[in-house]
């Protein structure tokens, strides 16, 4: 809370909430078809903002990169 941010409102931010200031199409979905960039963390990022640092998988248009 350092930023005056809830976790959720932190982590929306990053996510979903950058995508679309982008102009990125369906920011913040995942669906069957759809663009895919992914990052799988251990844990609960709202309850443990430090899991965002233990990723587990990253996909990028849908491919596994890590």
């Amino acid at each position: 809370m350092r930023a005056g941010l809830e976790p959720y409102e932190a982590l929306a931010s990053a996510t979903w909430v950058g995508g679309e200031l982008l102009g990125i199409k369906d920011a913040g979905t995942i669906h069957e078809g759809g663009p895919a960039d992914v990052v799988l963390v251990h844990g609960d990022p709202l309850s443990d903002p430090a899991v965002l640092w233990r990723v587990w998988r990253v996909y990028h248009r849908g491919e596994r990169v890590s």
